[in-house]
Protein backbone atom coordinates (compact mmCIF):
# COMPACT_ATOMS: atom_id res chain seq x y z
CA UNK A 1 0.00 0.00 0.00
CA UNK A 2 1.49 3.39 -0.93
CA UNK A 3 2.36 5.41 1.95
CA UNK A 4 0.16 8.38 0.43
CA UNK A 5 -2.74 6.45 0.25
CA UNK A 6 -2.34 5.46 3.90
CA UNK A 7 -1.91 8.46 4.93
CA UNK A 8 -5.22 9.94 3.52
CA UNK A 9 -7.36 7.63 4.94
CA UNK A 10 -5.66 8.42 8.44
CA UNK A 11 -6.91 12.00 7.89
CA UNK A 12 -10.15 10.71 7.14
CA UNK A 13 -10.50 8.88 10.15
CA UNK A 14 -9.51 11.75 11.69
CA UNK A 15 -12.14 13.78 10.80
CA UNK A 16 -14.54 10.82 11.04
CA UNK A 17 -16.45 11.39 7.71
CA UNK A 18 -15.63 7.81 6.38
CA UNK A 19 -17.91 5.25 5.27
CA UNK A 20 -17.09 2.45 6.42
CA UNK A 21 -17.81 0.27 3.23
CA UNK A 22 -16.19 2.18 0.72
CA UNK A 23 -12.55 2.38 2.86
CA UNK A 24 -12.90 -1.35 3.50
CA UNK A 25 -13.29 -2.06 -0.45
CA UNK A 26 -10.71 0.96 -1.41
CA UNK A 27 -8.41 -1.55 1.01
CA UNK A 28 -9.38 -4.22 -0.89
CA UNK A 29 -8.88 -2.86 -4.34
CA UNK A 30 -5.48 -1.58 -3.12
CA UNK A 31 -4.33 -4.86 -1.80
CA UNK A 32 -5.30 -6.50 -5.15
CA UNK A 33 -3.72 -4.01 -7.19
CA UNK A 34 -0.48 -3.80 -4.95
CA UNK A 35 0.04 -7.46 -4.75
CA UNK A 36 -1.17 -8.04 -8.74
CA UNK A 37 -3.43 -10.12 -7.93
CA UNK A 38 -6.90 -11.03 -9.82
CA UNK A 39 -9.35 -10.95 -6.62
CA UNK A 40 -9.28 -9.86 -3.22
CA UNK A 41 -11.93 -10.24 -0.12
CA UNK A 42 -12.32 -9.73 3.28
CA UNK A 43 -13.58 -11.81 5.39
CA UNK A 44 -15.32 -10.96 9.07
CA UNK A 45 -15.23 -13.36 11.72
CA UNK A 46 -18.69 -13.87 13.16
CA UNK A 47 -17.95 -15.37 16.88
CA UNK A 48 -21.52 -16.11 17.48
CA UNK A 49 -22.11 -18.35 14.46
CA UNK A 50 -18.00 -19.74 14.57
CA UNK A 51 -17.76 -18.55 10.87
CA UNK A 52 -16.37 -15.99 8.23
CA UNK A 53 -18.28 -13.74 6.33
CA UNK A 54 -17.26 -11.92 3.38
CA UNK A 55 -17.71 -7.95 3.88
CA UNK A 56 -16.03 -6.70 1.14
CA UNK A 57 -15.09 -9.01 -2.40
CA UNK A 58 -14.31 -9.18 -6.28
CA UNK A 59 -16.88 -11.68 -6.71
CA UNK A 60 -19.44 -10.59 -9.48
CA UNK A 61 -20.29 -14.11 -9.74
CA UNK A 62 -22.65 -14.17 -5.87
CA UNK A 63 -23.23 -11.96 -3.30
CA UNK A 64 -21.39 -13.50 0.02
CA UNK A 65 -19.59 -16.09 1.04
CA UNK A 66 -19.70 -18.00 4.44
CA UNK A 67 -17.19 -20.44 5.43
CA UNK A 68 -17.14 -22.09 9.05
CA UNK A 69 -13.96 -21.21 10.76
CA UNK A 70 -11.68 -23.88 10.11
CA UNK A 71 -12.91 -24.67 6.31
CA UNK A 72 -10.80 -23.52 3.48
CA UNK A 73 -7.61 -21.67 3.57
CA UNK A 74 -9.65 -18.23 4.52
CA UNK A 75 -11.06 -20.61 7.62
CA UNK A 76 -7.93 -22.09 8.66
CA UNK A 77 -6.35 -18.69 8.66
CA UNK A 78 -9.37 -17.51 10.53
CA UNK A 79 -8.74 -20.36 13.10
CA UNK A 80 -4.95 -20.31 13.29
CA UNK A 81 -4.16 -16.76 12.99
CA UNK A 82 -1.55 -17.85 10.71
CA UNK A 83 -0.83 -16.93 6.91
CA UNK A 84 -1.23 -18.72 4.02
CA UNK A 85 1.03 -18.17 0.97
CA UNK A 86 -0.31 -21.58 -1.06
CA UNK A 87 0.75 -21.85 -5.23
CA UNK A 88 0.64 -25.62 -5.87
CA UNK A 89 -1.98 -27.45 -6.97
CA UNK A 90 -2.01 -30.05 -3.66
CA UNK A 91 -2.10 -27.31 -1.36
CA UNK A 92 -4.91 -25.50 -3.23
CA UNK A 93 -7.10 -28.34 -2.84
CA UNK A 94 -7.39 -27.42 1.14
CA UNK A 95 -9.26 -24.55 -0.53
CA UNK A 96 -13.56 -24.16 -0.48
CA UNK A 97 -13.26 -25.57 -3.83
CA UNK A 98 -17.30 -25.02 -3.99
CA UNK A 99 -17.39 -21.44 -4.59
CA UNK A 100 -14.71 -22.37 -7.69
CA UNK A 101 -16.97 -24.94 -9.19
CA UNK A 102 -19.67 -22.40 -8.47
CA UNK A 103 -18.02 -19.46 -9.73
CA UNK A 104 -16.32 -20.94 -13.03
CA UNK A 105 -13.33 -19.37 -11.27
CA UNK A 106 -10.28 -21.16 -11.28
CA UNK A 107 -8.15 -20.49 -7.78
CA UNK A 108 -4.22 -21.02 -8.62
CA UNK A 109 -2.26 -19.29 -6.01
CA UNK A 110 -4.05 -17.14 -3.02
CA UNK A 111 -2.58 -15.31 0.11
CA UNK A 112 -4.15 -14.83 3.09
CA UNK A 113 -3.54 -13.21 6.56
CA UNK A 114 -5.35 -12.61 9.84
CA UNK A 115 -6.66 -9.35 10.59
CA UNK A 116 -6.42 -8.73 14.62
CA UNK A 117 -7.48 -6.30 16.61
CA UNK A 118 -6.27 -4.44 19.30
CA UNK A 119 -6.61 -7.06 21.72
CA UNK A 120 -4.52 -9.58 19.31
CA UNK A 121 -7.72 -11.38 18.43
CA UNK A 122 -8.59 -12.34 14.99
CA UNK A 123 -11.32 -10.39 13.70
CA UNK A 124 -10.77 -11.17 9.93
CA UNK A 125 -9.19 -12.93 6.91
CA UNK A 126 -7.57 -10.44 3.95
CA UNK A 127 -7.25 -12.69 0.97
CA UNK A 128 -5.68 -12.30 -2.47
CA UNK A 129 -6.23 -14.77 -5.67
CA UNK A 130 -4.21 -15.33 -8.19
CA UNK A 131 -1.01 -13.54 -8.87
CA UNK A 132 -0.84 -12.22 -12.63
CA UNK A 133 3.01 -12.17 -12.76
CA UNK A 134 5.00 -15.46 -11.01
CA UNK A 135 3.63 -16.57 -7.02
CA UNK A 136 3.07 -14.53 -3.96
CA UNK A 137 6.58 -13.99 -2.39
CA UNK A 138 8.03 -13.10 1.26
CA UNK A 139 7.40 -9.46 -0.11
CA UNK A 140 3.75 -9.69 -0.93
CA UNK A 141 3.37 -11.42 2.65
CA UNK A 142 4.79 -8.04 4.45
CA UNK A 143 2.28 -5.87 2.42
CA UNK A 144 -0.18 -8.06 2.96
CA UNK A 145 0.14 -7.67 6.51
CA UNK A 146 0.90 -4.63 6.17
CA UNK A 147 -3.03 -3.62 5.17
CA UNK A 148 -4.34 -6.19 7.32
CA UNK A 149 -2.80 -4.15 10.14
CA UNK A 150 -4.44 -0.94 8.42
CA UNK A 151 -7.83 -2.75 8.42
CA UNK A 152 -7.71 -3.60 11.78
CA UNK A 153 -7.07 0.16 12.72
CA UNK A 154 -10.67 1.21 10.67
CA UNK A 155 -12.52 -1.83 11.82
CA UNK A 156 -11.05 -0.86 15.38
CA UNK A 157 -12.50 2.74 14.96
CA UNK A 158 -15.81 1.20 13.66
CA UNK A 159 -18.91 0.86 15.12
CA UNK A 160 -18.10 -2.34 14.32
CA UNK A 161 -15.48 -3.19 15.71
CA UNK A 162 -17.52 -3.88 19.13
CA UNK A 163 -19.52 -6.56 17.53
CA UNK A 164 -16.16 -8.41 16.20
CA UNK A 165 -14.98 -8.96 20.17
CA UNK A 166 -14.38 -13.07 20.86
CA UNK A 167 -17.42 -14.39 22.89
CA UNK A 168 -19.80 -12.01 21.41
CA UNK A 169 -23.24 -13.62 21.40
CA UNK A 170 -24.68 -11.74 18.35
CA UNK A 171 -24.20 -12.26 15.14
CA UNK A 172 -22.82 -9.39 12.79
CA UNK A 173 -25.62 -6.84 11.71
CA UNK A 174 -24.18 -4.23 9.19
CA UNK A 175 -27.31 -2.41 9.20
CA UNK A 176 -25.76 0.21 10.95
CA UNK A 177 -22.08 -0.04 10.57
CA UNK A 178 -21.86 2.51 7.84
CA UNK A 179 -19.46 5.19 9.28
CA UNK A 180 -16.24 5.20 10.80
CA UNK A 181 -16.00 7.09 14.13
CA UNK A 182 -18.32 9.37 15.80
CA UNK A 183 -21.43 10.21 13.57
CA UNK A 184 -24.96 11.92 14.61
Amino acid sequence: MTESWLDEVREQLRDRKVDLDLVLQRMVDEATGELDADRGTLYLVDHARAELVSRVAHLPEISEIRLKLGEGVAGRVAASGDRANVSDDSSLELRANRFDVLTGYRTRSLLATAVRNEEGTVVGVLQVLNKRQGVFDDLDEDVIDALATGISEVLDDSSLGSQLRAGSAHSLSFRFNGIVGDSP
